[in-house]
């Protein structure tokens, strides 16, 4: 009796298995089993075809949109930890979608309310046009191509996988500064400003224009007779009111004013700011004669390169 008693428990197991499988060898009424998509993140730049997957994303938003650009789905995800084996699912029913992808929005950021495409945005904590934090989480912003995700009929659960390059939108900038044997001023008395109106970032990863220049905060150290400024800053276009300045802080005079891109770093040739997100500046101050106190900037390096020599302009060799 105990063998018939287990026979007919392990019969009753295969048909729960059989009427509740989406395995397609198995089960014929496929309909209500899931389908989706299985993501893959990839890191890329404008100046490579190669896409480097990410093997760990923090602070993750995942916002999906139907054909009619609505948001049907939105998950948060304080970490996720990427392998060969594994993608990150979501169930979708079938029909035609497009994901957007935001990592690194902690709370520096304040994230809008989102319904359609065009509302999706980061923007950055400010107070009186002051950025509020000094170091940002590198932020990197992707998104699909419009894809449909596949019927369950016939074919069971499939979940189609979907590959979201993303491009960081945070850059490090290091400003060194020097000063020569001539200048009798105390170097904490030199600070570096960088100002750029680029707190909003959409969330295809544009830059609204006509918004507020910000201020940026700073890391700042002094080694003997050199000053290091270290920024955090978000995306660099052209356009954006980006501005580095240096003030003697004891007399309020504007020493250097200068486009930070059009005017430094794109000065480098061998840059491409699509491209790379650390740099390294460094300004040399002079005095025009000993003791003299009106200082001026002799000379200006951009990750190693010269970039302006007040010798070489004047034809000094």
């Amino acid at each position: 009796m105990k063998s018939i008693h287990r026979i007919l428990q392990v019969f009753s197991l295969l048909i729960f298995i059989s009427l509740t499988s989406c395995d397609a060898l198995i089960y014929d009424n496929l309909e209500d089993c899931e389908t989706g998509v299985s993501l893959r993140f990839y890191h890329t730049h404008a100046c490579s075809s190669l896409k480097t997957p990410f093997t760990e994303l923090k602070d993750l938003r995942i916002l999906t949109f139907d054909d009619q650009d609505n948001l049907i789905k939105q998950i948060k995800r304080e970490e996720w930890t990427q392998t060969e084996e594994n993608g990150l699912t979501l169930v979708l029913p079938q029909g035609t979608y497009k994901i957007k992808v935001w990592s690194g929005v902690d709370k520096s950021y304040t994230e809008s309310v989102v319904q359609k495409t065009t509302d999706a945005y980061l923007s950055l904590s400010q107070k009186e046009n002051q950025v509020q934090v000094t170091e940002l989480e590198p932020l990197y912003i992707g998104e699909s191509e419009t894809f449909e995700t596949p019927r369950a009929k016939g074919e069971g659960s499939v979940f189609k996988e979907i590959a979201i390059p993303m491009v960081e939108k945070t850059n490090r900038i290091k400003v060194l500064l020097t000063l020569d044997e001539s200048v009798e001023e105390d170097i904490n008395n030199f600070e570096v400003i960088i100002r750029s109106a680029n707190g909003l970032q959409n969330g295809d990863g544009s830059l609204p224009t006509h918004q507020p220049q910000l201020t940026y905060q700073k890391n700042y150290s002094v080694e003997k007779n050199e000053s290091q400024s270290y920024f955090h800053v978000l995306d660099l276009k052209m356009g954006q009111q980006n501005e580095l300045i240096i003030r003697n802080k004891r007399s309020n005079e504007i020493i250097y004013q200068g486009d930070l891109l059009g005017s430094i770093l794109m000065k480098n040739y061998n840059i491409n700011i699509d491209c790379e997100n650390d740099f390294e500046l460094k300004f040399k101050l002079s005095d025009r004669c000993k003791g003299c106190y009106t200082f001026y900037c002799s000379a200006i390096w951009v990750n190693d390169w010269l970039i302006h020599s007040y010798d070489t302009e004047l034809g000094i060799d």
